[in-house]
Formats: structure tokens, C-alpha cells, sequence
């Protein structure tokens, strides 16, 4: 698989003399590891010698968003990746290893297409990067190969783990990462040369911690709009420049006369992020519809072009059928 500069602060270093180290540190302590704990780290691990990724069952990546799409192309790309239950022996040592396959398939559900992933191991890379002192960080690049009918497609798997108050984490569990670790992946379509319409970053779909941000609006009609987002941390798990946060969009709340709605099946939430995360667009797609609305895009107030916050009903197409003005907008932590 190529690489880009969308992969973490541990693969700009990736040519491995460059990385340096490449030890493991005995002073990092933890659990021994236990004989015989291999690819599927089913013992514990020392983290002076190795990580685990543990992958809970039902684990899945979610998409994150990326900064210049517009709702309808972030809706094109509405997928999940299912991964495999298990753990994975992480090495703390730079260089090219064989690892048990984390995935089982990407579903591209706008699409219709789920991308199988067949090989019982794939092949990974791990590098470091220590310029000394506590900012030790461990990166760890897994290709994943996929089947599609027509075109192509690559998937990368991303683990970074960084040391936090001196120590390492023995464990990263998918969807509850500690302190210093992320989980985050990138699918590229057809090579991914347009990122736009043909890249997709992912993050774990389960995200721990309270919201970062909640907005409750309401119309002069009486109808009320709740939204949820959670980050997903400063990994590979959206794509973003500058002080722009990967948020995702985990809960929302939808009531208009007799129909009332609670979200929160992220394959009926689609984050579309701006810059700084200002200007957010979010889609919500009902289930079931209200009446002839079966989609809503609820438009964030825009400080720069002025424009109001607006809730705009969408066809089974998602083209504008009417849309409300959101005459309250109270959006905080």
C-alpha cells in the first residue's frame, strides 16, 4: 500500500534506520508475558516487550469525516469495518511482521458493496519514534487486503501508542483506548486519488467519554432537535487541518407533532465537519420516515456568512423538500 501523509506522527519515520531505537525498554515494567502468547495474545502481555489489541466482539470502525466534503458526499461513504474478536500481539521491535487478520469485511452500505477480507494473516510494520525524554511513541501500520467485484480497495489498520506518566498500557482495547493509544483506520477506493470521494477514515464506533459537544434547537413550529457528538481523538480518524477536532455525531433527537425519534444507530448519523467545526452540517436518515420527510439536515448557525441555524426535510433522495428556521440554538458541552 502506498503511503500518505494521512497516517500518524509514527509513519512519517517509517524508513526504520530513520525511526531509530527499535528496542524494547526493560524498564517499562507490566505483567511477564506468559509462554506461548502469540498472535492471538490470549496471555498477558509485558509491555516492555509488546502491546495487545484487543478487539471485543461486535467491534467496528466508524467513518470520520473529512474537512471540504459537502453531506452528500460523506453520505456516499457511509460504511463500517467489522472486525474479528480477538487480541493481537503488538512487538515492540521496528520492522515487518505477520499478525492475525483484524478484519473480517467493510460494508459500504450506500454503496451496497461489502469489501471481504479473507487471509487468515496480513502483514504488518511497526515503528518508533523517540526523541527522548517521556515522548516515546510506538506506530503500528496493518495492510488489510480486501475482495471487491469492480474497482479496488486497500485498508489500512493504524494502532499509535505513546507513553503517558512513564509507563506504557499492556492493553488497547477497541472502543475503550486508554491514555496515549489510538485505533483509527483509512480505505482507499479506486487508489484513493481523489479523497474526497474515494478515501475514508475510521475511527472505533464505540467512543468513551461524555460528549464534546451538545445542541438542543428548536423552530418557531414547535419542532426540537437534539444532537450528541463525541471525539474521536487526534489520530487517523478523520482528516482535518489545523485546530479542527474529529468529532463524531453519536446521538440525536428528533420531534415534530405526533412523531418523536431517538438516534442512535450510527448508520443513520453522518457528521459533516468544517473547519474549526463552526459551520457543521448534520444528517440524520429516519426510520421510519416522517411522513415524506426521510432524511433531515440540521444547518449550524454560520458566524461568517451570517446565516441562520435551519432544519431542512429531506425526500427519500435527499433532495430538499421544505425547511424550517431554527430560532433557538443552544449548543454546549
Amino acid at each position: 500500500m502506498r503511503m500518505r501523509g494521512w497516517f500518524g506522527v509514527g509513519f512519517a519515520c517509517l524508513a526504520l534506520a530513520a525511526c531509530g531505537g527499535g528496542g524494547a525498554d526493560p524498564g517499562d515494567g507490566g505483567q511477564d508475558a506468559a509462554d506461548g502468547a502469540g498472535e492471538d495474545g490470549g496471555a498477558d502481555v509485558d509491555p516492555g516487550q509488546a502491546f495487545r489489541l484487543v478487539l471485543p466482539e461486535g467491534a467496528r470502525l466508524c467513518p470520520g469525516f473529512t474537512e471540504g466534503r459537502d453531506h452528500l458526499q460523506e453520505y456516499a461513504l457511509l460504511s463500517q469495518i467489522e472486525l474479528r474478536p480477538g487480541a493481537l500481539t503488538l512487538p515492540r521491535e521496528a520492522g515487518r511482521f505477520q499478525v492475525a487478520n483484524p478484519v473480517t469485511r467493510v460494508e459500504l452500505r450506500t454503496a451496497a458493496e461489502l469489501l471481504d477480507s479473507p487471509p487468515a494473516e496480513v502483514e504488518a510494520e511497526a515503528s518508533v519514534y523517540d526523541p527522548g525524554g517521556d515522548w516515546e511513541t510506538w506506530s503500528y501500520l496493518v495492510q488489510v487486503p480486501l475482495t471487491r467485484a469492480q474497482g479496488t480497495a486497500e485498508l489500512a489498520l493504524q494502532v499509535d501508542v505513546s507513553r503517558v506518566d512513564g509507563a506504557f498500557p499492556a492493553d488497547i482495547t477497541v472502543g475503550a483506548e486508554p491514555a496515549g493509544a489510538s485505533v483509527s483506520a483509512v480505505l482507499l477506493l479506486d487508489g484513493g486519488y481523489e479523497p474526497l470521494t474515494d478515501e475514508v477514515h475510521y475511527g472505533p464506533c464505540e467512543l468513551a467519554g461524555p460528549p464534546v459537544r451538545t445542541v438542543q434547537a428548536t423552530s418557531a413550529a414547535g419542532t426540537r432537535v437534539e444532537l450528541e457528538l463525541r471525539s474521536g481523538g487526534w489520530g487517523g480518524a478523520c482528516s482535518m487541518v489545523g485546530e479542527t477536532a474529529c468529532y463524531f455525531l453519536t446521538r440525536a433527537a428528533y420531534a415534530r407533532g405526533a412523531y418523536q425519534e431517538e438516534i442512535t444507530d450510527r448508520w443513520q448519523l453522518v457528521y459533516n465537519g468544517s473547519h474549526h467545526n463552526w459551520a457543521d452540517r448534520y444528517l440524520l436518515l429516519l426510520a421510519p420516515p416522517d411522513g415524506a420527510s426521510a432524511a433531515l439536515l440540521i444547518l449550524s448557525p454560520d458566524f461568517f456568512t451570517q446565516q441562520g441555524a435551519a432544519l431542512v426535510h429531506l425526500d427519500a433522495g435527499l433532495q430538499e423538500i421544505s425547511r424550517e428556521e431554527l430560532t433557538t440554538w443552544q449548543q454546549g458541552p
